[in-house]
């Protein structure tokens, strides 16, 4: 299993009292794909329970650059103006949409 270091979360959510999502800084991340599918779901170890599922993204590498919960739905934004709606449970992405 996999753990990140939660200092290098640029923005971190509370889901429950176990489980955290963690934005992780890009220049935190080794692999192009791990930059672009940068939201993770951790327990408060940093043990990851998902990475966000794989997504379209133009260009191709468009990290994410915000989360937020609303009415218990994760929402993501890209730097490209995407926003995406992440499955709780195993982090696929659901929903998209060109907002900017």
């Amino acid at each position: 299993m996999k753990q990140i270091d939660l200092q290098q979360a640029s923005t971190v959510v509370r889901l429950s009292d176990e489980f955290l999502l963690a934005l992780i800084s890009y220049e935190c991340l080794d692999t192009e794909e791990d930059r672009r599918r940068n939201l993770f779901k951790v327990d408060e170890t940093g043990m990851v329970l998902w990475q966000v599922g794989d997504y379209v993204a133009t260009p191709s590498l468009s990290t994410f650059t915000n989360v937020e919960l609303r009415n218990q739905e994760v929402w993501a934004f890209n730097f490209d103006g995407g926003l995406y709606r992440i499955d709780q449970g195993s982090g696929a992405v659901l929903a998209s949409n060109f907002v900017k």
